[in-house]
């Protein structure tokens, strides 16, 4: 069973492969949702079980992009919204006077 906050965490990695140049790594995932490394392993594992060739691992540069031929499996606008939330949420968290997360890395 998926969580509603991991279906976003799942929707970032989409996002995040197809937006980025720069490999995925469980860092990225830990400093947008403020989670454990433990965490983000496991939101990996289970995006790896619900979308088996999406991402490949690319050993030289130590993370996830998105598989050559591979298309987003979540639509466009869910993608772009994540994004703008993930954003806004950190703008949010700083105004707050939170700075200990890092930035995201869209």
């Amino acid at each position: 069973m998926t969580t509603l906050f991991q279906t976003m965490r799942l929707m970032w990695i989409d996002a995040f492969v197809q937006t980025n140049v720069d490999p995925l790594r469980r860092r990225h995932i830990c400093a947008a949702f403020d989670i454990s490394n433990a965490q983000a392993a496991l939101d990996m594992k289970r995006f790896h079980a619900l979308f088996p060739g999406r991402l490949t691992y690319d050993a030289t540069a130590k993370g996830y992009l998105a598989a050559e031929g591979s298309s987003p499996v979540f639509p466009a606008v869910e993608l772009s919204g994540i994004l703008t939330a993930s954003a806004l949420a950190v703008q949010a968290h700083k105004r707050l006077g939170n700075t200990t997360t890092e930035e995201p890395h869209p």
